[in-house]
C-alpha cells in the first residue's frame, strides 16, 4: 500500500468513528431512554416486522441470550410485542405504536446528523461521496445477514432510487 492509500485509510477510519459517534450520541440516551441496541432494533423491526428473537440478535451482532434481554426491555418499555411465530417456541417481535414512533423518531435523528456532515460538500463532491461510499458498502457486504447489519440503522427508503441499495445489490 503507498503512502497516499495509507492516508486515506487513515483518513476514513478517523472519519468512520466520528459519523459513529455522532450518530451513536443522536440515537442514543434520548429523551425516550433507548440505549445501546435498542435504537438500531427498532429501526430493524420497522423495516421487517415480525423478525424471531434470534434475527434480531443477529443483526446487532448479540448472543442469543443478549437478544432476548433486549427484546424483554423493548417489551417492559412498551414498544415491542412478542406474538408467536409458528410451531414451538420461536417468538416475533412487532412493534407496538410506541415502538414505531420511537423507530421513526431515531431515524429522523440519525438523518438530522448525515445530512449536516453532508451539507459541508458541494453537490459535486457529496456526488462523488454518494457514488464511493455505494461502492465501499458493495464491497463490504457479504450476504444477506452483513447486509442486514450494515443497514440496522439506514431509512432503507432513501435507497429506493433508480440505483437501488448498493449494499442490497451485493447481497442478492
Amino acid at each position: 500500500m503507498t503512502e497516499s492509500y495509507s492516508r486515506t485509510a487513515n483518513l476514513l477510519g478517523a472519519l468512520a468513528l466520528a459519523v459513529c459517534d455522532r450518530i451513536r450520541d443522536a440515537t442514543e440516551q434520548q429523551a425516550d431512554g433507548l440505549a445501546r441496541s435498542e435504537p438500531a432494533a427498532l429501526v430493524s423491526l420497522a423495516h421487517y416486522p415480525g423478525q424471531p428473537v434470534g434475527a434480531v440478535g443477529r443483526t446487532l451482532g448479540l448472543t442469543h441470550s443478549g437478544a432476548v434481554r433486549l427484546a424483554d426491555r423493548l417489551e417492559a418499555a412498551g414498544l415491542v410485542r412478542r406474538t408467536s411465530a409458528g410451531p414451538g417456541r420461536t417468538l416475533a417481535l412487532h412493534l407496538t405504536a410506541a415502538g414505531q414512533l420511537a423507530a421513526e423518531q431515531t431515524l429522523v435523528r440519525r438523518q438530522a446528523v448525515v445530512d449536516q456532515l453532508v451539507r459541508q460538500l458541494d453537490p459535486g463532491e457529496a456526488a462523488a461521496l454518494e457514488r464511493l461510499a455505494g461502492q465501499l458498502l458493495a464491497a463490504i457486504t457479504t450476504d444477506r445477514d452483513s447486509a442486514r447489519r450494515l443497514c440496522r440503522l439506514c431509512d432503507e427508503p432513501l435507497c429506493t432510487t433508480d440505483a437501488g441499495c448498493p449494499v442490497d445489490h451485493a447481497a442478492s
